[in-house]
């Protein structure tokens, strides 16, 4: 009895939470919002880059940089540095790159800038998470009560609704990145930092990966900084001052990759992997079905 009110409770918790997000995002007029609640998306331009450390965590802080925008409220216009991961990521900036940032209604200094190059957006991320995470208890409640079937059943539907969405995403990401790579030019950049990030196994075993962090002068004079994620990550540490090719999409050179070759298989290879997980995780949740109409 107590465990069947936490299910309940759980499930109606998060259930709320994600109902909340998306009407709050998509629903709800922004005008029927109070003032203060309200999130302000300007225009901004990047004022100045600043030299980025040489070694060390990426922490996702990003290229550091000196931003300039307005805040509609008040007319004054700011010059604010980007102050690590609470105010989002850079991972290519030039001066003069065009950016998005936003902030809470009146509160201009707690902004955060947005990458226009990533084409990603986190608008939906909480509804999303909440969703997974009132399902999750449906599913365990439904173990506990009736057998392992639900749990195919449920946490593989789980899982292929998830990868797939990965794949997805994955798979646009690479196409666009080919496509803009397709007539990229190219230039020499030199390695100006080697960054350190540290991801663990299933053992719980350390495994540090090291990011380089380039620097280029692109045909239009401007001078890019940039650090390449996740798929140029190696095991040892980059040399500082190396000279490396860099290929980049001239109408955007936030865009670029060091082997565009290089760059489309791994895109393929994760959509590919992505995919066979969906696959796998579709015919465990078919099977948990399959037990349960027997059943």
């Amino acid at each position: 009895m107590l465990l069947d009110v936490l299910a309940a409770m759980w499930c109606a918790g998060w259930t709320t939470v994600a109902a909340h997000g998306v009407w709050r995002r998509s629903v709800r007029p922004p005008s029927g919002r109070p003032a203060s609640s309200r999130t302000v998306r300007v225009a901004a331009r990047v004022e100045r880059v600043e030299t980025p450390r040489e070694s060390g965590t990426p922490d996702g802080s990003g290229i550091p940089v000196v931003v300039a925008f307005q805040d509609p409220a008040t007319g004054e216009r700011l010059l604010l540095p980007t102050a690590g991961a609470r105010n989002g990521r850079l991972d290519a900036a030039w001066v003069g790159r065009a950016v998005t940032v936003r902030f809470p209604a009146g509160r201009p200094y707690d902004f955060r800038v947005e990458d226009p190059s990533t084409g990603r957006t986190r608008r939906a991320t909480l509804p999303a998470a909440a969703a997974c995470l009132a399902w999750a208890g449906l599913t365990a409640w439904l173990v506990v009560r009736d057998g392992g079937a639900w749990a195919l059943l449920g946490f593989g539907a789980l899982l292929a609704a998830l990868a797939a969405r990965g794949a997805t995403a994955n798979s646009r990401t690479g196409r666009r990145r080919a496509r803009l790579l397709a007539t990229a030019q190219t230039a020499t950049g030199r390695i100006v930092g080697s960054w350190q990030f540290t991801f663990h196994d299933a053992d719980g075993n350390p495994h540090p990966r090291h990011l380089p962090v380039v620097t280029f002068t692109t045909a239009d004079a401007r001078t890019v900084t940039a650090v390449r994620r996740p798929y140029a990550a190696t095991t040892h540490p980059h040399t500082l001052g190396a000279e490396v090719p860099v290929h980049y999409a001239p109408t955007d050179p936030a865009i670029l990759a060091f082997d565009p070759r290089a760059d489309r298989h791994a895109y393929g290879c994760g959509t590919a992997l992505l995919t066979a997980l969906s696959l796998a995780a579709t015919a465990a949740a078919l099977t948990g079905l399959t037990l349960l109409t027997r059943g």
